[in-house]
């Protein structure tokens, strides 16, 4: 009794670490490849960040915008590895790279779908985009995938609702796989301003080891979108605009009125409050607008951030990786 005792202990203890390794093995990290809302800088490119998530040797790629030059960069987006590309809305200093993106992966020989979400305004941008630097062609491996919300008016209108999930699921060599499902909302910014939400959902095959995460891209939001609260509600991540100091904002609100569509920090703050998410990343910002210096720039778009929100601030600095917890 006692031997058949030990087994089923040692057993037990195997299975548990095994369980351990796996759930351990498992990693997210967002490497803000541009952050920059205001004029490009050494220190800033214009928005774009990647999103890895996998295990060892099996990650896979989300490219959240394409405004910096490093997101066609393939020593960071690796065309084997990127599974989508997610477009907030069609201005230059989120799409501008897109083109060369798509050129790059062409010339290494890519064949594997790529899903580009964006609205059919985005649509058409980037289209002409990466006709301009493919012959004039769209590579067959280009999918648009637009969203099904209803065309609306500009102001707070019809900002209601959201798409039904979308699905996918990918696999992380032989032993584990991840389901991905994405909703998008309006973001009040551009007319067709959309704001995404990412649920994973990693396993191992047979179900053991089960992780998850959520993250919410909005880099472009009015600073008054509670409207966005509800659709970010206990999210892990939300990476939300941060363009003006708090001085700055009330001196463009009182100059711009309603046609104002950007944040703060402490706005942004109050934002993620209220959706009571884990951790505020404090994206679209430019550093001059915060601080003497990139650093004192950051600080004190946390420090403000903090006296709010009680979650975790991130302002984040370009290549510089930023590890994502499951939850």
């Amino acid at each position: 009794m006692d031997g058949d005792s030990n087994q089923r202990g040692e057993c037990f203890f195997i299975e548990t670490l095994a369980l351990y390794l796996l759930m351990a093995s498992f990693m997210a990290s967002l490497l803000p490849l541009g952050t920059c809302s205001g004029n490009k800088t050494p220190f800033q490119e214009f928005s774009s960040y990647l999103l890895s998530i996998g295990v060892p040797g099996h990650e896979i790629q989300f490219l959240l915008d394409a405004g910096s030059s490093r997101s066609a960069n393939t020593k960071h987006v690796f065309a084997r590895d990127l599974k989508m590309v997610l477009m907030s809305h069609w201005h230059l200093d989120h799409t501008r790279w897109i083109g060369t993106l798509v050129r790059n992966l062409a010339d290494r020989g890519r064949k594997e779908p790529l899903p580009i979400l964006c609205n059919s305004k985005t649509k058409f941008f980037l289209e002409l985009l990466i006709r301009l630097k493919n012959k004039f062609l769209v590579p067959p491996f280009v999918l648009f995938s637009i969203d099904s919300l209803p065309r609306r008016r500009r102001g707070f209108q019809h900002l209601n609702g959201e798409t039904p999930n979308r699905r996918y699921v990918f696999h992380l060599g032989t032993s584990n796989h991840c389901i991905l499902t994405i909703k998008t909302r309006y973001a009040y910014h551009s007319k067709d301003g959309l704001a995404y939400r990412l649920n994973f959902h990693l396993s191992g095959n047979d179900g053991t080891g089960s992780r998850h995460l959520s993250v919410v891209y909005s880099p472009d939001t009015h600073y008054n979108s509670t409207h966005l609260t509800k659709f970010a509600m206990n999210a892990d991540y939300w990476l939300l605009d941060t363009t003006y100091n708090d001085d700055l904002l009330l001196e463009n609100i009182d100059k711009y009125g309603g046609l104002l569509t950007h944040s703060s920090a402490t706005r942004s703050a109050l934002l993620c409050k209220a959706a009571r998410v884990k951790h505020y990343i404090a994206g679209h910002y430019f550093w001059k607008r915060y601080g003497s210096t990139p650093a004192r720039a950051r600080c004190s778009i946390e420090r403000a951030a903090s006296n709010i929100f009680d979650g975790t601030v991130i302002a984040p600095r370009d290549l510089h990786e930023i590890p994502l917890h499951f939850s």
